[in-house]
């Protein structure tokens, strides 16, 4: 087994995915298996990937429903202890990146350990050149999101959950907030990767991810709501009671209900 799986999903990405791979095999720590999961481009993306002459590239092309389709597949054929996902537009900070990430990643006992990236272009959320996001406490993670190619999951996480492909521009946020529900998160202050403005989750909206937001979060957290860190989403869970009910779900209903009436009072104790 490996120690990283670096998951790269494609699509008609010749004019990029050279330089993120070479970013990846100039590292000085070389124990990593390269998954590029490709959506049958249409480009010369195969021909540009298969012509790197490296053991520990592989790449596999098929028809998938958008780049968290392509993500799971890589999850599903990944073999090593932490897996990480880098778009195709983007590249790792320094050729020291995982040879860094190894040595912490040894001693942690967290399953989820993030960065930071250094964000290339502008988008709605951040500006070229700056370093996004530093620490990113639990309740703060239901509004910004960490990136991806900051992050570096244990296996063991998906033993239990992949990406929701019904979300195809945030499936990760939705993803983040799951795992920030269960699992031990951990801050290192590592710029990990470059993050190319241009892609998917700096251009466009997820009607599906923020219809669903707030009541996955009631059904990820459940009782860990009661805390007063989450005092500004009071109104928003108390707006997840009539879904639950709809739906019959009477208990998540009562937690959403009772979460509310302890934040609202949380401001007097």
């Amino acid at each position: 087994m490996k120690f990283f799986s670096i998951i790269i999903p494609t699509y008609n990405s010749s004019a990029t995915i050279k330089a993120c791979i070479e970013s990846l095999l100039q590292q000085t720590f070389t124990d990593f298996e390269i998954l590029v999961v490709d959506g049958l481009s249409s480009d010369n993306t195969r021909a540009i990937v298969e012509g790197i002459a490296d053991s520990r590239l592989s790449f596999f092309s098929e028809q998938d429903s958008g780049v968290y389709d392509a993500m799971n597949k890589g999850i599903k054929k990944a073999n090593a202890k932490w897996l990480f996902f880098l778009g195709s537009d983007d590249f790792l900070y320094n050729k020291n990146v995982l040879a860094d990430m190894n040595g912490l990643l040894k001693k942690t006992r967290a399953k989820f350990v993030y960065g930071n990236v250094k964000i290339v272009g502008d988008t709605s959320w951040a500006k070229d050149g700056e370093i996004y996001r530093g620490v990113t406490s639990v309740p703060d993670l239901l509004t910004f999101n960490i990136c991806h190619q900051c992050i570096f999951y244990s296996i063991d996480i998906f033993k239990h959950k992949l990406y929701n492909n019904q979300y195809k521009v945030l499936a990760d946020h939705d993803f983040n907030i799951y795992c920030a529900s269960r699992y031990q998160m951990q801050y290192v202050p590592i710029t990990v990767s470059f993050f190319n403005a241009g892609g998917i989750s700096s251009r466009l909206m997820d009607a599906n991810f923020q219809k669903d937001k707030w009541v996955n979060t009631v059904i990820y957290f459940k009782k860990k709501l009661f805390d007063k860190s989450f005092y500004k989403y009071r109104y928003e869970l108390k707006k997840t009671v009539k879904p639950f009910l709809k739906q019959s779900k009477f208990k998540l209903a009562f937690t959403a209900l009772r979460a509310y009436s302890f934040l609202k009072l949380s401001k007097f104790m």
